[in-house]
């Protein structure tokens, strides 16, 4: 199974358990490969245009989006205190976004008790995340 899986994504932002999403790409990569495992700043060259690395990415090598969650993805606020999630060039919201629009499967990955966001939590592009299967991550699960 491994060998006919296409790229693995990792979403997260970067103010809310960065640590995890870092040892889950770092995981992953050993796993399938460093080169199956998009995690941004790893896989984002120095000088190059991030918007389209990301994009070439989903488009081109990934079969699923692992949106990491911690406690403060959903809640996430800019330093005008507005939600990050509510902004439509929020790099989350886009990552997501772009995956459902290209047919990538997106699995939300929960970290410890976060609870996963409801419909109506969530922007209208993003929010079938709220009906998709999750993954909790909890140390004492792995």
């Amino acid at each position: 199974m491994v060998e006919s899986m296409g790229g693995v994504f990792i979403s997260y932002r970067s103010d809310d358990e960065p640590d995890i999403a870092a040892f889950l790409a770092e995981f992953l990569s050993e796993l399938l490969g460093a080169d199956t495992v998009f995690f941004a700043s790893r896989c984002i060259e120095l000088g190059a245009n991030f918007t389209n690395t990301i994009v070439d990415w989903l488009r081109r090598r990934c079969s699923v989006l692992l949106a990491v969650m911690g406690p403060d993805w959903l809640e996430s606020r800019d330093p005008q205190g507005r939600r990050r999630l509510d902004q439509e060039d929020d790099w989350v919201r886009c990552e997501i976004a772009e995956a459902f629009n290209l047919g990538v499967t997106v699995v939300s990955i929960l970290l410890r008790e976060t609870s996963l966001p409801r419909e109506d939590d969530l922007p209208a592009e993003i929010a079938p995340m709220a009906l998709r299967q999750y993954w909790r991550l909890r140390h004492r699960a792995m």
